[in-house]
């Protein structure tokens, strides 16, 4: 096996090569092997476990991605495995694409509150919302400091003066599966304003929750 351009060979881990990975991450993904020289000769690695530990930690808290970190043996010496996946540009986030959750275990809590209805459709549901709104779609940039969405709005002076419960019901009547969370972010309120805006439509008749909490969806009376 060759070096090419998504595999490279480094003799040993230093915190410079974070520009590989993040290269990597930026193009088609790629594989950092530490403990070979540029001959492809294997070396090995000293304090594997510390490098299985910090390696991904730096990734993560640096560059905001990440990376699987893997032991392997070669000829009775240990190297140290960096893969790094492609992540999402501004097209693919468009698209269909896998959904990584930068804290899983804050996601999971999320989804289990019914906070979240299906993984991977927040970029989806950022687009419907501003075609909702008849506003321009948002710029999806990716930094070393993770995922960046940049929302372009009119000028205050010329935005149009629409009503909380007004905003609520036509991103219901576009997106009835919508968790109130979810309303609040497209509608530029906060959660306990739509919260209470809601069940005033509620108790009126114009708008009524069916099903579940979790599955359900809203109906909007016209």
């Amino acid at each position: 096996m060759t070096e090419h351009q998504n595999l490279e060979w480094k003799e040993s881990w230093r915190d410079e090569y974070l520009r590989w990975i993040c290269g990597f991450a930026n193009a088609q993904g790629g594989t950092l092997v530490i403990g070979k020289n540029d001959r492809g000769e294997n070396v090995g690695v000293k304090q594997t476990q510390r490098w299985l530990q910090e390696i991904p930690n730096k990734v993560r808290d640096l560059l905001g991605i990440m990376v699987h970190v893997n032991l392997k043996t070669e000829a009775g010496r240990d190297l140290v495995e960096i893969v790094v996946e492609p992540y999402p540009c501004l097209q693919r986030l468009k698209g269909k694409h896998p959904s990584q959750p930068f804290n899983p275990d804050i996601a999971n809590a999320f989804f289990r509150a019914g906070m979240i209805e299906a993984w991977g459709r927040g970029i989806e549901r950022m687009l419907e919302a501003c075609r909702t709104a008849n506003l321009s779609e948002p710029e999806f940039r990716y930094e070393q400091t993770g995922l960046w969405v940049e929302f372009r709005f009119p000028a205050s002076a010329e935005m149009p003066m629409t009503k909380t419960p007004v905003m609520i019901v036509e991103f219901l009547r576009m997106n009835p599966n919508a968790t109130l969370a979810e309303v609040a972010a497209a509608v530029g309120k906060s959660l306990r304003v739509v919260e209470r805006a809601s069940s005033k439509l509620v108790n009126t008749g114009k708008l009524r929750f069916v099903g579940p909490r979790k599955g359900g969806h809203w109906e909007v009376k016209v």
